[in-house]
């Protein structure tokens, strides 16, 4: 704590309440008298972080099926469609972060109990994705985002949900695969 306070020139209390909202995440371990420690995932977690988020997005996007003004949905479309014509021209990061905004907007239809859970799925993702050095990796399931989009435009919630989850499902392959190229710890 003393460490990252003066490193962040943040006050201590602010870096302990930083340090417990990382670890009710599951982002780190606090250890009483030996301080915090980042923590690594395994596959199995991995897998089951992504088939939460799977199912959580594939929720969102139905809810926001049934429940956003066509404004709302038009400018949703919008974003996919910006991530999907740029794609040539960003970095797997800024991709990766885009989906993320996108999938924020979309969670914007949905009850506070799936915003919450979905971005708190978010945040681990993002800090694992980052962890496994996922983020210089190609990151393209555009036929995907193409298909959300077009789901999204004709308001077919079943069709959008399955989209959304083959989004999640692509990048959890490619977590898959960085574990046992790596020889991760199950």
């Amino acid at each position: 704590e003393i460490r990252l306070a003066e490193e962040l020139n943040a006050g201590r209390s602010a870096v302990r309440e930083a340090l417990r909202f990382l670890e009710r995440d599951g982002l780190v371990d606090l250890e009483r008298f030996r301080g915090a420690r980042v923590t690594t995932p395994t596959l199995y977690e991995m897998f089951d972080l992504f088939e939460v988020r799977a199912a959580l997005f594939g929720l969102v996007v139905r809810f926001a099926c049934f429940r956003a003004s066509d404004d709302d949905l038009s400018e949703i479309i919008e974003r996919i469609e910006h991530l999907v014509s740029g794609a040539d021209h960003t970095t797997a990061e800024e991709r990766v972060n885009e989906g993320v905004e996108i999938g924020i907007m979309i969670s914007r239809h949905a009850n506070r109990d799936a915003r919450d859970m979905m971005n708190a799925s978010h945040r681990k993702a993002r800090w694992h994705f980052s962890y496994l050095e996922l983020m210089d990796r190609s990151y393209r399931p555009l036929d995907d985002w193409r298909d959300l989009a077009e789901k999204l435009r004709v308001r077919d919630a079943d069709g959008a949900a399955d989209a959304a989850r083959r989004i999640i499902y692509f990048v959890q392959q490619e977590v898959i695969r960085s574990f046992s190229a790596g020889g991760a710890a199950a």
